[in-house]
């Protein structure tokens, strides 16, 4: 029997057919359907296909099983010398060394310890996992690091990702899912960010887990063109959670697509006869409850982590994806939470114009250019200032893909002329093209006024070098400065006036004056440096002058 299609409130079904309802034009509307899984724990139910999910206290959480034990003395018990793991094969770099550990330990008598050198360099300890080809494996292990900012990988040698993890000073319980492959399948542990110090492994398993026991999938979409949304609610570091879309069949999922977070990465990957390849991906944190979706349109692909795109459009025309009808919930771990989930999806010969504003946006890429200011490391938050901050709201605002590319152009005490001097070796290491160029320097200028004539030279060498390597790249020139050298910084806001002046692809940008001046006790860290607050009135300026 085919799927009927309903809206849905407050998580459960509600009986009104979208059948027949018409858009404007006369095409048949969007269907719509929504679930808060606000209901009695139990079986998901709502048309819901999963045997191993549930409703939990209002949000859905996924119970896989897990096959046989893949490692052989995951306890880490068994050394034939004090530096050789028996059934593990080792690989040292440097003078890093692999040692058993007899006092520092989670469980039983021994556990390992890569004494890593000065040179931080790399070293793992590695076994080949008896794991079908193309199946996900859980790892749970127990690993100690000197702080919560140094720490190591697990990984399957070739794989796609390598969750890194930084426990601490006290053995931290870790999960990874991770993806083998025809050739790879070496499971690996190694230190990573750490120097002259230890790193501390204990009590590892690695388990397969079965495909079809990882989605929770809705019934049959009448098209293949559709927006898809869910809440995160919480997610297992290093585990995988996310959205299953173009899926072929939920009964042997073999070519489908995965947008996940594992809390460091968000990955857009796609799968043919279950082989995985990355189709986009993006560094960034999970907050709990922060949202995925996916917008599909025909071979078009936005994928989009809490409102804001994380690559730009994507193309994936694989005949065995592109008009698969399968979609819903992915999730390799019990301790992944889901909620909120929200689908429109375009009827049969239907009107697909709630598609369209999600690829009418331009991409942006802004390349930054500055002194201590732009670096911005005193964002209390972020640590990296205005641009991400930047990017991320226009992001938002547009549904398009904004991003700094190429890395930005700046440092402490830098002026205009010391800017100048550096930017040809500047850009000719940068071969990332940028849509727009943002210019804010002054700071250090107002503190001991250059010369005028001399100053509008090096700003002019400055634009002329950055016309010449992106000449369709917008060109927008700020002006900073300092609590009490107002006056200053408005003498210089008239010399980049100058300079601006007969160029059609240079622009006024913000000034300290308009953005700092009067909130100064607010919105700086110091007399010239913002603080988060700071930076996202920053922020918000550059991107109303944009």
């Amino acid at each position: 029997m085919a799927p009927v299609w309903r809206h849905s409130i407050m998580g459960v079904r509600h009986p009104l057919f979208q059948m027949g309802v018409r858009a404007a034009g006369g095409l048949p509307a969007p269907l719509v359907f929504s679930d808060d899984f606000a209901r009695s724990d139990g079986a998901v139910g709502n048309d819901w296909s999963g045997d191993t999910f549930a409703i939990v206290s209002g949000k859905v959480i996924n119970t896989p099983n897990l096959g046989a034990e893949l490692l052989t003395d995951g306890a880490l018990e068994n050394w034939t010398t004090a530096t050789n793991l028996t059934s593990w094969g080792e690989a040292a770099g440097g003078t890093t060394t692999i040692n058993r550990e007899t006092s520092v330990v989670q469980g039983g008598s021994s556990a390992l310890r890569i004494a890593v050198d000065g040179s931080g360099s790399l070293s793992n300890v590695n076994q080949t996992l008896g794991a079908g080809n193309h199946k996900w494996v859980l790892a749970d292990l127990w690993m100690r690091s000197p702080n919560t900012s140094q720490g190591g990988y697990v990984y399957i040698s070739g794989s796609m990702d390598s969750p890194r993890f930084s426990p601490g000073t006290t053995y931290g319980n870790q999960k990874a899912s991770l993806r083998t492959t025809a050739s790879a399948k070496s499971f690996r542990m190694s230190n990573q960010g750490v120097a002259s110090d230890n790193v501390y492994f204990d009590t590892v398993s690695v388990k397969q887990q079965t495909d079809t026991e990882l989605q929770l999938t809705r019934p049959a979409y009448p098209t293949a063109d559709y927006v898809l949304e869910v809440a995160v609610s919480t997610l297992e570091r290093g585990t995988k959670a996310g959205i299953i879309f173009a899926l072929d069949n939920p009964a042997n999922p073999q070519n489908y697509c995965l947008l996940v977070v594992d809390g460091a990465t968000v990955f857009l990957w796609k799968f043919l006869s279950g082989v995985l390849s990355l189709v986009a991906s993006k560094t960034e944190a999970h907050v709990a409850g922060q949202t995925l979706k996916i917008v599909k349109w025909g071979t078009r692909i936005k994928a989009y982590h809490n409102d804001v795109a994380i690559a730009a459009e994507q193309a994936v025309s694989d005949a065995a994806i592109k008009d698969n009808l399968y979609a819903g919930i992915f999730s390799t771990y019990s301790g992944n939470t889901f909620d909120n989930w929200t689908e429109t999806v375009k009827a049969t010969g239907g009107s697909d114009s709630f598609l369209a504003p999600f690829f009418s946006g331009a991409d942006g890429y802004i390349f930054p250019i500055g002194d201590s200011v732009t670096v911005g490391a005193t964002d209390e938050v972020t640590g990296v200032g205005y641009p991400v901050i930047l990017t991320d709201a226009i992001a938002t605002q547009t549904k398009a893909y904004w991003t700094e590319k190429p890395a930005r152009y700046a440092g402490g005490g830098w002026t205009v002329a010391t800017v100048k001097a550096g930017i040809d070796t500047a850009l000719a290491a940068r071969a990332d093209t940028p849509t727009h160029v943002l210019i804010y320097l002054g700071a250090n200028d107002v503190v001991s006024m250059p010369v005028e004539a001399t100053y509008k030279t090096n700003m002019n060498y400055i634009l002329d070098a950055v016309h010449a390597k992106w000449a369709n790249a917008q060109i927008y020139v700020g002006t900073g400065g300092r609590t009490g050298s107002e006056a200053n910084t408005a003498t210089l806001m008239t010399w980049n006036a100058d300079c601006l002046a007969g160029r059609a692809y240079a622009h006024a940008g913000i000034n300290y004056i308009d953005v700092f001046s009067g909130n100064e006790a607010t919105l700086l860290a110091d007399s010239v440096h913002p603080n988060h607050a700071g930076f996202v009135v920053m922020a918000a300026a550059w991107q109303a002058t944009l």
